[in-house]
């Protein structure tokens, strides 16, 4: 089952990769994992606990503009593949569900965030400036919006395209405005 379930994750990270803006490095793919002994969150994890298990202390919030509230996540880790295939750059991150349920129908956000100071838009992205903040906007294959912020990449993805480029982009400005002491 966990082989089963680590599987289905790299197809999904590997064919994300390609919706959403990249890092620039020169590798072929990232790939995604959450091995069977990473941190689940059933609640917001504070500063202290997110430093002991990722490193690193990302803009996180309860809510989402629009209402969306955290409803899980878990630490993951990520890779580049090298030319031949190889894993390289490996690097913690994190992953959230935020979800709304209006009128009967529940629909989920993904915050994804992991150190890295380089992104790079693909040929579909839209950039919208925010402050001093690039968004880059995509719709293909799921709507998303990424940016880098305090040298951590954030990435707020709908596969169901049920939430829109506004919607998320709302979220974004959103983390973007938060006071750095909002997760200590």
């Amino acid at each position: 089952m966990r082989q089963i379930r680590l599987i289905l994750m790299t197809a999904a990270a590997l064919m994300l990769a390609s919706a959403i803006p990249g890092y620039a490095a020169p590798s072929q793919g990232v790939v995604m994992v959450k091995g069977s002994g990473a941190e689940e969150y059933s609640a917001l994890p504070n500063a202290d606990t997110l430093k002991q298990d990722v490193g690193f202390v990302p803009r996180l919030a309860e809510t989402l503009a629009g209402d969306f509230r955290f409803e899980s996540g878990s630490a993951t880790e990520s890779f580049d593949l090298d030319s031949k295939g190889n894993p390289v750059n490996r690097r913690k991150g994190l992953n959230f569900r935020y979800a709304k349920v209006l009128n009967g129908v529940t629909k989920t956000v993904s915050l994804s965030v992991e150190p890295s100071a380089t992104l790079t838009g693909t040929e579909n992205s839209t950039v919208v400036t925010y402050g001093d903040i690039t968004l880059y906007c995509s719709d293909m294959q799921g709507n998303s919006v990424a940016w880098v912020q305090e040298e951590n990449i954030y990435i707020l993805l709908d596969i169901n395209q049920k939430v829109t480029i506004d919607e998320l982009t709302a979220m974004a400005k959103g983390l973007i405005d938060l006071r750095t002491d909002s997760t200590k």
